[in-house]
Formats: C-alpha cells, sequence, structure tokens
C-alpha cells in the first residue's frame, strides 16, 4: 500500500495502539506504510485517501481425487467432467484464479501397458477461459513448478522427468485429503 493518510488503529502487537485505561486508544502521528502482511501482523485501518491493493499469490485448497483410464494411465488431483471423461474427482476450491475457473490441476501418468515402462509424467492446469499468463507457477508439497501454456493460454503444464515418481506418488498418497496449493 502506498499512502501517507493511513492511520493504523489497532495494530497487534502495537503498544502505540493499544487501548489504555477507561478504553480510549491511544494513536500515533500518520503513519505511511509501504507493505503490511495481514497473516502476521493483523491491523484495522482507516484510509483517509486513495488506496492500492494487490496481491500476487492466490492459496486453494486441493482435495485429490484418483482418476484411471485405458488401464495405463492414471491421474491424482482435480478434474472437472470436461477432462474426465464426465466425471468429476476430486475437488478445489476456492476455483477461481485470475477470473478464470480452474477446470482441473492434477499429475498424471502414463505406463505402457506390455512393458510396464514409465512413459510420461505431467502436471498441469486448465481454466475455462485463456489468461494473459505466460507462465504459471505451482508450489505443491514445498516444490515449485513453472508450467508453460498451450492452446490459447487456457492450459498450463510441465512435463517431470520419467525417472522421477516423487510428486505423482505423494499425491496419490494423499488421496481424499486436502493440500495446500499456491498459484502465481
Amino acid at each position: 500500500m502506498e499512502n501517507k493518510d493511513i492511520i493504523a488503529v489497532n495494530s497487534v502487537g502495537d503498544s502505540e495502539n493499544q487501548c489504555v485505561a477507561g478504553g480510549e486508544h491511544q494513536r500515533s502521528p500518520l503513519q505511511t506504510y509501504s507493505e503490511i502482511d495481514l497473516t502476521q501482523n493483523p491491523i484495522k485501518v482507516i484510509v483517509t485517501g486513495d488506496i492500492t491493493v494487490s496481491a500476487e499469490l492466490d492459496g486453494i485448497g486441493l482435495t485429490i481425487g484418483e482418476y484411471t483410464y485405458g488401464g495405463n494411465q492414471w491421474e491424482y488431483g482435480y478434474s472437472s467432467a470436461e477432462f474426465a471423461d464426465g466425471k468429476v474427482y476430486g475437488s478445489i476450491e476456492p476455483n477461481i484464479f485470475k477470473g478464470s475457473k480452474i477446470t482441473s490441476l492434477a499429475v498424471g501418468q502414463s505406463v505402457d501397458p506390455s512393458s510396464q515402462m514409465i512413459l510420461l509424467h505431467i502436471l498441469w492446469i486448465s481454466f475455462s477461459i485463456g489468461l494473459s499468463q505466460s507462465t504459471i507457477k505451482l508450489t505443491i508439497n514445498n516444490s515449485t513448478y513453472t508450467l508453460n501454456p498451450v492452446e490459447g493460454n487456457t492450459y498450463y503444464y510441465i512435463e517431470l522427468p520419467t525417472n522421477d515418481s516423487s510428486l505423482i506418488l505423494w499425491m496419490q498418497s494423499q488421496v481424499g485429503k486436502t493440500i495446500p496449493v499456491i498459484i502465481q
């Protein structure tokens, strides 16, 4: 926030703004705040001028579902009916990012049916309408992945190394649980 006309009225842990005997508040002089992390320092403010608020990160709760098809392909995460042969598995909340509905957020694995060798690991997120993002970063299980767009920026993905099953095995172990995912 960039505004010289913001007064902190009751900042948690700020001794200058705590109530004193008799219920009166002591107020410090006008203070300028360039950044306030409300998750770490909740604050109540009175705005007496223009204010700009922005955020870069959006957190969602992903309840992981499991979907198999063709006997040799597995997906873990969330997909709406249009991405899972008319079925919905998993859930996601909130399901909107940058004004577009999230239609799928999953990790998938394909296995050759005859040799049982892993052919592909992929992590993707898809949206109902295109976004202006050149890439999307997903943070899952403390790892951040940069996904690239296809199909008019409605679908972002990254192909994971076929010899690294860590993400898909972790997602498989979380089926039915809700995990935090950060999208940016």
